[in-house]
């Protein structure tokens, strides 16, 4: 090829090269375009200047080949960065639309969002977030979130924000603010913490809720537990609560009384452990299976009342009137447990054998008084007899039971009679008279 033809067949391919990057210039608005076209332009100068200075057509050389291929390489060159800029172009195009994707998720967000700085001045807030407090984001933005937080509080929330670290980037806090309204409310916020390459904190991003009505329903629910164990425990009865697979899962006091065991045994028992301890008032134990509460479970039904026996650690028995009912899961229906109640009658289980005893050994010491007994009410009536052997009465019992005085005896006895019964009753101190009654034809 001759010279001449190379050097206008190259300087033809530059300025081709350079309009296309000048072309792409006008259209991308890119600095480096503008370096590839001014590079482009002056490699297409070259030919010219080298036309200009050999004014004689001379023989093809090896340099000028080479030029020639430059500038053959230069369109896929500029090809390669149109194509390189097309890509870029539409990843920022495409960045733009999810940022402003990501920007209506969290306006349209009812739960507060917000990014703060490390000493807690915020950058953004969402909607909600100024909505909450009565502001609009251009007024928050740039504030401090910690002016929102009572005195009192901040000094845990700052602890909690700088408790974050590589390992720890996200956590969960409780915490008063201060509503507009002049209100103390609650607020729970999920923290999430961003740090820089050498582990230092360059920001938090935050979601947060009002939680002021969790919080007073779990205050007030609080409060009733509070209240119902102080009931528990102001019951004069046992009270066992007891699961569905009949472990004890809490006994009030007068229950660990009453069994003869403590609150660590209570926690590792169940109504099975009972049995040794528990008899019938024939002395017999009662079988793990009629226990009421482990009828209650076995059959799902309230239990009726029961008098058993708890043998103590000391040897002495409490006796107490046991009844069970079911607890239902309120979610199933299904059984959950049983409440275990019983009262204690031990004192007057010994109040009555007492008074057995006092009942039988007055009436051994009434039989051996060699005199019968009449025991008289205030009305004068006959309403028991007690005989006495050897002693013969006027009449039968069922002649004077339920009869006055008057009508049993003759007139001025039985005037007599009463008269010492009132004053008898009347002075709490022992009166007596005598009389005598014709019986078989002799005067008694």
């Amino acid at each position: 090829m001759h010279y001449d033809e190379v050097l206008i067949l190259s300087f033809a391919l530059r300025l081709i090269a350079a309009g296309w990057a000048v072309r792409l210039l006008l259209r991308q608005g890119d600095w480096r375009l503008g370096f590839l076209a001014g590079t482009i332009l002056l490699m297409a100068a070259r030919p010219a200047l080298t036309y200009t200075l050999h004014t004689h057509p001379h023989t093809f050389q090896i340099p000028e080949l080479f030029g020639l291929a430059v500038s053959v390489l230069v369109f896929p060159a500029v090809f390669f960065v149109d194509r390189m800029l097309r890509r870029h172009r539409d990843a920022v195009a495409q960045l733009g639309l999810s940022q402003e994707h990501y920007r209506g998720l969290v306006e349209d967000q009812e739960e507060l969002v917000c990014q703060f700085d490390p000493d807690g001045t915020l950058t953004f807030v969402n909607r909600a977030y100024a909505e909450y407090f009565h502001s609009n984001v251009d007024d928050l933005t740039g504030s401090n979130f910690l002016d929102l937080v009572p005195e009192s509080s901040r000094s845990d929330v700052v602890r909690h924000l700088r408790s974050f670290s590589t390992e720890k980037r996200m956590a969960t806090v409780v915490h008063q603010v201060l509503a507009p309204e002049g209100q103390t409310r609650w607020q729970e916020w999920k923290d999430h913490a961003y740090f820089d390459d050498e582990g230092r904190i360059i920001r938090y991003q935050s979601i947060g809720r009002d939680i002021t009505d969790r919080k007073l329903a779990e205050d007030l629910l609080r409060q009733s537990e509070e209240l119902n164990r102080r009931i528990v425990e102001a019951i004069p009865g046992g009270i066992v609560h007891v699961g569905r697979d009949g472990q004890i899962l809490s006994a009030n006091t007068e229950a660990q009384r009453i069994l003869g065991i403590n609150s660590d045994q209570i926690a590792r028992a169940t109504i099975m452990d009972l049995e040794p301890w528990t008899v019938y008032e024939n002395g017999v134990t009662c079988p793990r299976e009629e226990f009421p509460a482990a009828r209650c479970l076995a059959t799902a039904e309230p239990q009726k009342p029961v008098t058993l026996g708890t043998l103590r650690p000391s040897g002495e028995i409490s006796w107490a009137i046991f009844t069970a009912v079911p607890v239902l899961a309120p979610e199933t229906g299904e059984l959950d447990g049983a409440i275990l109640t019983f009262l204690d009658i031990t004192g007057r289980r010994l109040a009555e054998d007492a008074l057995r005893n006092s009942e039988a050994n007055h009436r051994a010491m009434v039989r051996a008084v060699p005199d019968p007994m009449f025991r008289v009410s205030k009305d004068g009536l006959f309403v028991d007899f007690i005989p006495a052997d050897g002693f013969e009465l006027i009449t039968g019992p069922e002649k004077f039971l339920g009869r006055s005085l008057e009508q049993v005896l003759p007139q001025h006895i039985g005037e007599r009679a009463r008269k010492t019964i009132s004053d008898a009753l009347r002075t709490n101190d022992v009166r007596s008279f005598e009389y005598e009654a014709e019986l078989n034809g002799r005067f008694r």
